[in-house]
């Protein structure tokens, strides 16, 4: 419920046509703000205007007359009614794996340990102490994880990790130590764009846990091949991303034993993605989405001189203008 002190105003509205498999209908977006008139919003600093926005989805026969400004103001804080879209704007999708003492780590990478070091009760603070590898749980590779003098993470511009677009492509039917080839590519080619991110959706991330749990399965994960990986590079691709540990093939000892992708990749400059997750929601975003582009951000901690960084993964939905 709105506070009495609490005012709206419809700022913005559009309307388009959406074809859906269920037929086609008309779309009206509205923009209101809820401007505080005497008490600001706990969460925002200064105390202004926020904006929000609804999506009404209308299917035919259209009836116009629920344009009607006060029908607007009502609608457009009704965000639980069936009408509203499934592709919210600015609704978050974490892409990041949680990080325990149990999480798979590459083989021959440090473990990683968080232990407690103060606590309240007998210094009034919490701290922590961590100890991990720069590849830990969902992270990124810089070019300085495979050529001595190439970028090191801290050097990586944030404009190639934050707010870039990305484009899913599902190679989820793939069994275990199946290559992802360029049939599989083919069909998202026309799609791909200099300056985006592409993920390999192989749905391994089930499989993420202990790997006396699983029994080693997570490292028997589906790879992408050097020509993919390639062509990626040559499209203008800035981060290849999987969901598994690699994008190259491991062996049988669960090592990457020629990092053909790697080299391709981080020769070229670019950055690898991997261990993310959830990459089934934001394939289903892509699939159902018409006027909509998915955006991705992958900001690493910022060590200086390192060759790799945990990432707190995430994406979210933006409506392309009409």
């Amino acid at each position: 419920m709105r506070n009495a002190s609490q005012q709206v105003t419809v700022c913005d509205i559009r309307t388009y046509i959406c074809f859906r498999p269920q037929g086609i209908y008309l779309v009206i977006t509205f923009v209101t703000l809820l401007s505080p008139q005497s008490h600001s919003h706990p969460h925002r600093r200064g105390g202004g205007a926020w904006p929000r926005s609804a999506h009404l989805f209308l299917p035919p026969p259209f009836d116009l007359n629920i344009c009607h400004q006060t029908q607007l103001t009502r609608l457009a804080f009704c965000f639980e009614t069936r009408a509203m879209s499934i592709l919210e704007s600015r609704s978050i999708i974490d892409l990041t794996h949680p990080i325990d003492d149990n999480i798979p780590i590459y083989p021959g990478d440090p473990t990683f340990h968080c232990r407690q070091s103060c606590n309240i009760p007998e210094s009034g603070w919490a701290v922590s102490e961590l100890s991990f590898s720069s590849h830990v749980g969902t992270h990124i590779d810089a070019p300085s994880h495979r050529f001595d003098g190439s970028l090191t993470v801290d050097a990586i511009p944030l404009e190639n990790l934050v707010a870039i677009p990305a484009l899913v492509v599902d190679v989820s039917d793939k069994p275990a130590l199946a290559v992802i080839d360029l049939e599989d590519l083919q069909p998202y080619e026309s799609r791909i764009r200099e300056g985006m991110a592409v993920f390999f959706r192989t749905g391994w991330d089930r499989y993420w846990g202990p790997a006396h749990t699983n029994n080693g399965k997570y490292f028997e994960h589906p790879y992408v091949d050097r020509a993919v990986a390639q062509r990626l590079v040559e499209l203008g691709v800035i981060v290849l991303g999987v969901d598994t540990m690699s994008p190259d093939a491991m062996s049988e000892e669960g090592d990457s034993s020629v990092p053909e992708v790697h080299d391709v990749v981080l020769g070229a400059g670019r950055v690898i993605a991997e261990n993310l997750t959830n990459l089934k929601a934001l394939q289903d975003v892509q699939d159902a989405g018409v006027n909509v582009r998915i955006m991705v951000s992958l900001a690493p901690l910022k060590v200086q001189g390192c060759d790799g960084s945990p990432v707190r993964a995430f994406a979210w939905v933006e409506k392309k203008q009409v």
